[in-house]
């Protein structure tokens, strides 16, 4: 079956229904396996149009470094992206935020060092720096536009009057949002407003932090130090909630005899065609298992019954919601 590319909003720019969030390979997950990881790049990059998040969220460029040598092979037909605005922790926990445009220039400069290309496809900011105004850091991306080092320009962790703001400075071409079965919070304002104004859509944490891969049954198979341990959808009353909507889901999946994770990802793609879902894997099997979901097709009905099991709710009613900010992606998602 043939998978058709999506646009990535009024962009020009499309890319696979199924990309990879690389940030996978660094935050809070430990011991990187380099034979496994290079086979994950190599993968990657033999697809058709994939949008590949580049982003090393800890400064320390290992992850760059890795697709960075895989381009060399082929750049055209990649959709690369990368973030820049913010550092996080090994442990996934936000730790500086710099929106100034002289911080996002250079930090533009850096990943396209480390990356060896000379352009990105896509460039994320991904958090607005609460002391520089989001029209300032739009400025920059667009400098960085006129420049050729960028192609298009993307937000992360923005509200919907942000997101107006920042488009009305320069086109934004993808929104970057936490989006999944588990949490549907973006479907209230987020993503009307960006369907409204043409933009584009790459979920992150689409199978929620591994909560929707079937592997997690207990909060004694996290690792003393896996970053999910802080996350409060890791606390054991929102965990067990989870767990129950998992369950529901893998019930129906075993009716199709598909994964629960590949039946999450179906699902969060059939929620529209401008919609990106961007997995993060350290596993070559998982990592194939993810592009499967983009050849299933659910029916109505079930569409209707795996949206009942979480319908969508302001932050301020879900017990899950994040009190602290977390890293955008996860062992498996």
């Amino acid at each position: 079956m043939a998978v058709r590319p999506r646009p990535l909003g009024g962009s020009g720019l499309v890319a696979g229904p199924i990309g990879f969030n690389a940030v996978s390979f660094t935050v809070g997950c430990g011991r990187v396996d380099r034979d496994e990881a290079t086979a994950i790049v190599s993968q990657l990059y033999d697809l058709d149009d994939p949008l590949v998040d580049a982003t090393d969220l800890t400064g320390a460029g290992l992850v760059e470094a890795l697709l960075g040598r895989g381009l060399r092979r082929r750049r055209d037909g990649i959709v690369l992206a990368s973030r820049c605005g913010a550092r996080y922790s090994q442990r996934g926990e936000l730790t500086a935020v710099d929106g100034r445009p002289a911080s996002v220039l250079r930090a533009c400069d850096t990943t396209l060092r480390r990356l060896h290309t000379d352009h990105l496809d896509l460039y994320f900011l991904d958090r607005v720096d609460p002391r520089v105004p989001i029209e300032e850091s739009v400025g920059a991306l667009a400098d960085l536009v006129t420049a050729g080092k960028i192609r298009q320009v993307g937000l992360s962790h923005v509200d919907a009057v942000q997101l107006r703001r920042g488009c009305a400075v320069h086109p934004v071409a993808v929104v970057a949002v936490d989006y999944s079965l588990l949490d549907r919070r973006v479907e209230l304002e987020l993503l009307p407003a960006a369907r409204s104004l043409g933009v584009g859509v790459a979920a992150y944490r689409p199978l929620g932090s591994g909560l929707l891969t079937g592997s997690l049954s207990s909060l004694d198979q996290l690792a003393v130090d896996d970053y999910r341990r802080a996350d409060p959808r890791f606390q054991p009353r929102a965990f067990a909630r989870a767990l129950t909507v998992a369950r529901a889901a893998e019930r129906l999946a075993s009716q199709r005899h598909l994964s629960v994770g590949r039946l999450a990802l179906t699902w969060l793609l059939a929620q529209g065609s401008d919609i990106v879902a961007l997995p993060g894997t350290r596993s070559l099997t998982h990592l194939e298992m993810n592009l499967a979901a983009a050849e299933v097709t659910l029916t109505a009905d079930e569409r209707s019954r795996l949206a009942s099991l979480t319908p969508p709710r302001p932050r301020a009613q879900r017990a899950a919601g994040t009190a602290r900010e977390r890293a955008p992606t996860a062992r498996r998602d």
